[in-house]
């Protein structure tokens, strides 16, 4: 764990905090045009070894150099920032301590709020600054029609109106994935034929760093897509486990509950037993469905098939990306959820031992497969919509009653610009270009062999716009492609064009994990606008369903419960109705005014 910044905000905080020159890159101080200041609270920094204040990050410094003219009368202002970082393992109790004795920040986030953005609301603590984004937010306010199925979220019901308590930090696209399902390739080469034609399959490593092979799955494509395709590969690697005498191995890994509670596999099936968004823009909840029961019959057979670990539900400590690791380094794993860092060569550790089975291994990434084989028609061919990764919204960033009086024209103007993707946004998703390390004069960057900038742009023969990431930063291993942004300040994160230095097999394998769109996800921008009581029987509620499914599925996927007995399902429908998971639907179709 690398060492946090830790800045504890007085309890007098009555004094307005000005930042002085720019340290670190060269800057000017406060000019005629004049400024306004204020103390914002961010999440606990993990840059701290990189600078020693959030105000000495260089993306930060070149925000803060700029002027903005609110209304357009040429009398521009720069905005100051006093950043507070809260200490680290006593977040919950330090913001409790501010908001009990109303020493709070300016600006701050929820996430460590035990009231969230309409208690705090109704209780004075923070402003309704709908005015502000209506008027000095074009570009906020951009991102919510081109992502209509979100638009509503960004708004709180007062009073029957919809009100903004807040700014959230936005995205264009899901962010590059750290995990998804990973899978033996090289098993796939040696131990599998063509489908059509029954030929062995050949593959290497070319000169650039590429795994070059000739698979084709049934389906036709290089990439395993349906359930089918997993059926036909999971085959294959019972057969590596059985001709590399593997006893101990596996050829999938399951999560003990059985399933995800996050989406995938399941949503491949459709309306899976969590709570979900529809595409109608409603609350849904596939507890009892025929499509999740389709999903229990196909695990079923896997596990009869002995391609699941026999052991899966007794594994209830280990992390779903981090399950049996053992076994998975070992190379006695199939099929498993894990990290990018297990891409591609990284886990052959073999020497050249042609008796060690991790021997010229190579892992691939999968997305989340499509039902093709399980249940009615009504259950196949659907994409997943649902699994465990970044949304496209965080937040919300609150303004609190210690801005009254203070020039929100302006800090709004600011902060709108980082919304802007060509602009801001680039600046705090990638970090300054050359021209910008030149225009302040940033030695930090040059000192950090970024001297070029923390990122170049491509233009391809159709016009689109590629963002070349700095391969010192993004190789750097101590976290300077963080570093070099604003990565800890409310903004658009633009991460769909992005190019980085490795390999293109790596490239496209984690692609792969974001194949589909989260639209289903229920995230904390619905939730934190729960009332409390709502909150509080939405805990009760997914707590009981979680243990009861966590105790009930496995038995249908070892056959305990057969999934095609009516009696067995009734039985489990019988209970899951009994905890009214469905109550919890009700209360988000009131949050987006459903």
């Amino acid at each position: 764990m690398k060492k946090r910044t830790i800045k504890i905000l007085s309890l007098v905080l009555c004094a307005v905090m000005l930042l002085g020159t720019l340290s670190g890159c060269g800057g000017a101080d406060e000019d005629s045009a004049g400024s306004t200041s204020f103390t914002w609270e961010i999440d606990t920094s993990d840059d701290a070894h990189w600078y020693t204040e959030y105000e000495d990050n260089p993306a930060v410094q070149y925000w803060l150099s700029r002027e903005w003219d609110a209304d357009g009368d040429g009398k521009g202002k720069k905005v100051t920032v006093d950043y507070i970082t809260l200490p680290s393992g006593a977040e919950q109790d330090t913001m409790n301590t501010w908001l009990g004795t109303g020493e709070y920040p300016d600006i701050m986030s929820t996430t460590y709020c035990s009231q969230k953005a309409p208690q705090l609301y109704e209780e004075g603590v923070i402003l309704d600054v709908t005015e502000y984004v209506e008027k000095y937010m074009p570009h906020y306010l951009q991102w919510a029609e081109k992502h209509p199925d979100y638009a509503s979220r960004l708004t709180t019901n007062v009073n029957g109106e919809r009100r903004y308590l807040g700014v959230y930090t936005l995205s264009d696209t899901v962010e590059r994935p750290w995990g998804g399902f990973l899978y033996r390739r090289d098993w796939i080469v040696k131990y599998g034929t063509n489908p059509e034609t029954g030929a062995a399959f050949t593959g290497a490593w070319d000169e650039n760093g590429n795994w070059v092979d000739d698979v084709v799955f049934p389906s036709g494509g290089t990439d395993p897509i349906y359930i089918s395709d997993w059926e036909w590969m999971l085959g294959i690697f019972d057969k590596a486990l059985k001709e590399q005498n593997i006893t101990d191995g596996y050829a999938m890994q399951m999560y003990y509950t059985g399933y995800f509670a996050t989406g995938e596999i399941v949503s491949g099936f459709g309306d899976p037993p969590i709570n979900y968004i529809g595409e109608d823009g409603k609350a849904h909840a596939g507890y009892e469905s025929e499509n999740f029961r389709a999903y229990l019959e196909c695990v079923n057979k896997w596990y009869a098939n002995g391609w699941i670990d026999k052991q899966f539900d007794e594994r209830a400590n280990d992390m779903f990306f981090m399950i049996d690791m053992g076994s998975v380094y070992a190379g006695k794993v199939g099929l498993w959820y894990g990290m990018v860092g297990s891409l591609g060569s990284s886990m052959d550790t073999s020497g050249g031992d042609t008796s060690n089975p991790t021997n010229g291994i190579v892992v691939a990434g999968a997305p989340q497969p499509i039902n093709d084989v399980y249940g009615s028609d009504a259950c196949k061919n659907i994409k997943p919509f649902a699994y465990y990764g970044d949304s496209l919204m965080f937040g919300p960033t609150v303004f609190t009653k210690k801005c009254e009086g203070k020039d929100l024209a302006t800090l709004f103007t600011a902060m709108d610009y980082l919304f802007d993707p060509e602009t801001g946004a680039r600046l705090k998703s990638l970090g300054l270009t050359k021209e910008q390390v030149d225009e302040i004069d940033c030695q930090w960057y040059r000192d950090n062999g970024l001297a070029d900038g923390a990122y170049t742009i491509e233009t391809d023969e159709n016009g689109n716009t590629r963002f070349v990431v700095n391969p010192v930063a993004s190789s750097n291993q101590d976290g300077l492609e963080s570093a070099c942004k604003i990565n800890k300040s409310l903004g658009l994160g633009m991460y769909g064009d992005r190019l980085y230095d490795e390999p293109a097999c790596i490239s496209h394998w984690i692609s792969l994990w974001s194949m589909y769109n989260d639209f289903g996800c229920i995230g904390t921008e619905v939730s934190d606008q729960f009332t409390p009581e709502q909150q509080e029987k939405a805990n009760m509620i997914f707590n009981n369903v979680l243990t009861y499914m966590a105790r009930t599925v496995p038995r249908f996927v070892k056959g305990e419960l057969d999934p095609a007995n009516d009696a067995d399902w009734e039985e489990y429908c019988k209970g899951i109705r009994e905890l009214s998971p469905y109550e919890y639907n009700d209360f988000v179709d009131q949050v987006l005014g459903n």
